[in-house]
């Protein structure tokens, strides 16, 4: 019993010490990347077709240029808010294209926003509902 009493100030010392932060606060985030590069988009597409092209908008500023994901086939023009494009294959979820913009920095204020979608073999139009996008992780 005299141990425990001897180390009893010890483990209460010890156990004060795991505990807590000291008030020292965790770094912040980094900065997102800047410079030029691609923002991604991933795709989530409506089951009941089988999509086989989608006309899409780019919003958000300057582009440089959009490229396909996933083997898709795009065709795009640029305008002075974004950029206008089709993708052609066949589309399904997961990654659809990449932006390439001018600074990084700016990723969060680009959308991808789909016009109208078209069925593999017919080209029965699909409305814009049938479809969204995100900025990929």
């Amino acid at each position: 019993m005299r141990t425990l009493g001897r180390l009893a100030p010890l483990i209460t010392a010890l156990a004060l010490a795991c505990g807590g932060d000291g008030g020292i606060e965790p770094p912040p985030p980094p900065p997102p990347p800047s410079g030029p590069g691609p923002v991604s988009f991933d795709i989530a597409v409506s089951t009941g077709a089988d999509h086989g092209a989608v006309l899409f908008t780019v919003t958000g500023g300057v582009v440089d240029s959009v490229t396909g994901l996933a083997g898709y086939q795009v065709f795009h023009t640029l305008t002075s808010t974004g950029a206008r494009g089709m993708a052609f294959g066949s589309i399904v979820n997961g990654p659809l294209v990449q932006v390439w913009v001018p600074d990084r920095a700016g990723a969060a204020g680009y959308a991808v926003r789909v016009d109208e979608g078209a069925v593999r073999g017919t080209w029965a139009t699909l409305s814009p509902e049938s479809y969204s996008v995100a900025r990929a992780p």
